[in-house]
């Protein structure tokens, strides 16, 4: 009888070893970081203020354009600094800041610097100029995009690119000194320069996206080279650009084109992505190398793949910035502003992972050191 026992004592541990020994190991699975609730944070401080653009100073703060004014928020306090004061317009279109620490704003109705706790106009002096976008430069130069051009702006003066057609009235709109580049009839085809976007590539050539849809590219060797629908972009307005530091540009619109455009520099492809009906508003390439777009979804893509991510949470993104530390924040008109954080130097959740006398019903969240 005791020999059966024994017998059958050891059958068993030689099932259960052999099962140890058949066990699977452990591939880690990552979830989507957007799909996890706790990377998210929204700020309801800005729910109705009309949020159009924000940006993070070299202090940290972070700046959010509205229709009221600039919002500060250093981490724990909000702050208000109205229009007035050196700061002119009623509605503000793009914020920048600049290698030496000045932050520029761009309204209906200027350019003005914040800079050691003061406001300035920058441009125009007196008088109203419609400034769309702002960027700095390699070398320094700040460039506008603006209604009457493609404004720069240097130590020595500011240059304005333009339709020959609206010199003339450039000159009675302002009385600063501005020096004028005519751009020639045959980029414009008989239309005012109207730049709503502007960007430098990664070979020093500036980008401007005319408000009506064409792009044209513009360096100081080569001079203008305009692009359109008839080079196979889906053409709408509001032109958004990024050029990725693989120097591909691409292009979006805020209204009539459903299409993310690429431009490998040789030809244009206008690329559908997700469901026909979205649009976007904004593109940015973060430090990983995703690029992410906003507008009526939030869409990632890295690596050859596309993710959308279709929700009330994501819809009518029209601002996206990455922080220093790497959060990516996210901004709509009326809407809550969101901090989604993509770091893992705190956290990381593992899919499947499965601790003794545990199921495999839950991942597990693994907190680390940094």
């Amino acid at each position: 009888m005791i020999d059966q026992y024994a017998k059958y004592l050891i059958f068993l541990m030689l099932v259960g070893a052999s099962a140890c020994f058949a066990a699977e190991p452990f591939t880690p699975r990552y979830p989507e970081p957007v799909h996890e609730s706790w990377r998210w944070r929204f700020f309801p401080e800005l729910k109705g203020q009309r949020a159009s653009c924000l940006v993070q100073d070299g202090d940290g703060n972070f700046l959010f354009g509205t229709d009221d004014g600039i919002y500060r928020y250093d981490g724990m306090r909000w702050h208000l600094f109205p229009f007035g004061e050196g700061m002119v317009g009623a509605q503000i279109n793009a914020l920048y800041v600049a290698r030496d620490g000045g932050v520029y704003v761009g309204s209906d109705r200027g350019i003005s610097r914040f800079e050691n706790g003061t406001w300035e106009r920058v441009f125009p002096s007196e008088g109203e100029w419609n400034t769309y976008d702002l960027m700095e430069a390699r070398d320094g130069s700040l460039w506008a995009g603006t209604e009457w051009g493609a404004l720069r702006l240097m130590p020595d003066g500011a240059r304005l690119y333009v339709a020959a057609g609206d010199t003339t009235g450039v000159r009675e709109m302002v009385s600063d000194a501005v020096t004028f580049v005519v751009v020639p009839e045959r980029v414009l085809n008989n239309r005012r320069l109207m730049v709503y976007d502007v960007c430098e590539g990664s070979d020093g050539a500036i980008w401007f996206g005319m408000y009506d849809g064409d792009l044209i590219r513009f360096d100081f060797a080569s001079g203008y080279r305009r692009f359109s629908g008839e080079d196979g972009i889906d053409q709408g307005t509001y032109p958004r650009i990024c050029v990725t530091g693989d120097g591909v540009v691409w292009a979006v619109y805020g209204d009539n084109s459903k299409s993310v455009n690429r431009f490998d520099g040789e030809k244009w492809e206008a690329l559908g992505v997700g469901d026909s009906d979205h649009y976007y508003t904004s593109v940015l390439e973060s430090r990983d190398g995703t690029l992410w777009f906003g507008g009526s979804c939030l869409v990632a893509y890295k690596d050859g793949v596309w993710r959308v991510y279709d929700s009330s949470v994501f819809s009518h993104c029209t601002g996206l910035h990455e922080a220093a530390d790497g959060a990516l924040w996210i901004i709509g008109r009326g809407r809550e502003v969101a901090r989604l954080d993509l770091g893992e130097n705190q956290t990381q959740t593992y899919e499947g992972l499965i601790f003794q006398c545990d199921t495999a019903r839950w991942g597990a969240v693994v907190y680390c050191r940094g």
